[in-house]
């Protein structure tokens, strides 16, 4: 890998601020991320404060859109302690792992249990390895500074 930005996918998942709500797809509905082209993914997820423990899994699609059927991904989950504020944590996944026998590309983050307006954490996705490069970054991501 040469630079983050022609190398890896860097997608932010949530907007900064923006407090959690039970059963929300991080990103949304409609914005999953499409991981046909990536040998290996990452969500980080940086938390900020919480008061209610949190589930964080990631699930797989075939559309982009929650559709009847999305599911998880076995072992791609952690609990976060309403006590872990301010701590990061990843949920790595080879794309492996993901049912492609059964068209399934896209993944979200899914957070399960956050129960008022008083929990929150950003969240930004990593995909390296891609199996063509450059990767094409959303339009958000702003600046890639290299001095290399």
């Amino acid at each position: 890998m040469n630079n983050i930005n022609d190398n890896m996918l860097v997608q932010k998942c949530n907007n900064f601020g923006t407090a959690l709500a039970d059963g929300d797809y991080l990103p949304a509905s409609a914005s999953f991320i499409d991981v046909s082209g990536l040998d290996r993914f990452a969500f980080v997820i940086g938390v900020g404060t919480l008061d209610t423990a949190t589930t964080f899994a990631v699930f797989q699609d075939t559309s982009a859109t929650a559709t009847g059927s999305i599911k998880a991904i076995t072992g791609a989950s952690q609990v976060v302690a309403a006590t872990d504020d301010n701590k990061w944590l990843t949920i790595e996944v080879t794309a492996a792992n993901i049912d492609q026998d059964n068209s399934f590309r896209y993944v979200t983050l899914k957070a399960s249990g956050p129960a008022g307006s008083n929990d929150f954490a950003c969240v930004f996705f990593l995909g390296w390895n891609p199996r063509k490069a450059p990767v094409t970054q959303p339009s958000d991501y702003a600046y890639a500074v290299e001095v290399i």
